[in-house]
C-alpha cells in the first residue's frame, strides 16, 4: 500500500511528497519540515525503505510536537522499533484500528 498523500496527527495535516532531491537537501532519506507541515521522503529508495523512513519522520513530529528533545539516535531506535513491532504483528495494527 502507498503512503498517504496527508498524514493528520493531533489536529495537523502533514503533506507527504516523495522526491529525489531529499537526499541532496538532507543527506538523508527524508526530512520533515515542522513549518510547512510537510515531509519529503527520497523516491529513489524501495518501497520498504520509504514506509521505513516515513515512520522515521513522524516519529519527529512526535518528539516536536511534544518537545521531548530526542536527538537523532533515539528516533532511529524507537522509528526502528514500531516499524519491526508493527510488521511483525498484524493482528496488533488491526485490534488498535478498531
Amino acid at each position: 500500500m502507498p503512503i498517504p498523500k496527508k498524514i493528520n496527527y493531533i489536529g495537523s495535516d502533514y503533506t507527504v511528497e516523495l522526491e529525489s532531491k531529499v537526499t541532496a537537501k538532507s543527506g538523508s532519506m527524508g526530512l520533515v519540515d515542522h513549518a510547512e507541515q510537510a515531509i519529503y521522503i527520497n523516491c529513489d529508495i524501495s518501497p520498504q525503505m520509504q514506509a521505513e523512513t516515513c515512520l522515521h519522520e513522524l516519529v519527529h513530529v512526535i518528539d516536536n510536537k511534544f518537545a521531548i528533545e530526542l536527538d537523532e539516535t533515539q528516533v532511529l531506535r524507537l522509528s526502528m522499533g514500531f516499524y519491526g513491532l508493527l510488521r511483525e504483528n498484524p493482528k496488533l495494527v488491526q485490534a488498535l484500528m478498531e
